[in-house]
């Protein structure tokens, strides 16, 4: 009876997702991002502040991974100035729509 009770316990506990589970991500939303990270692996500046652009404008249309990213380029100063201050507020965003890793900032 006890092994039937675990077993019963075991099935519920996993039909729950992970607390750090992603949101499914829009296709669309998921191919510019990863155009974009491709932009921003170039080691020429404009193509680099290319894809700064379009995680921005993603970002701005309320996609949370892609304002994590956002956070993260302005942090690093990656295809734009360095900028603490917009990296925090843009943590900030993420995290408001559960992104835990931008709840580490």
């Amino acid at each position: 009876m006890s092994r039937l009770l675990f077993a019963v316990a075991f099935c519920f506990l996993l039909s729950f997702p992970p607390a750090d589970a992603a949101p499914a991500l829009d296709p669309a939303v998921s191919e510019a991002l990863e155009k974009a990270e491709a932009f921003l692996a170039s080691a020429k500046q404009e193509v680099k502040k290319r894809g700064f652009r379009t995680v921005k404008e993603k970002a701005e249309a309320g996609a949370e991974r892609a304002q994590l990213r956002l956070a993260e380029l302005y942090h690093r100063g990656e295809g734009v100035a360095k900028d603490v201050g917009a990296a925090w507020s843009w943590y900030e965003k993420a995290a408001e729509q559960g992104s835990a890793k931008a709840l580490r900032y």
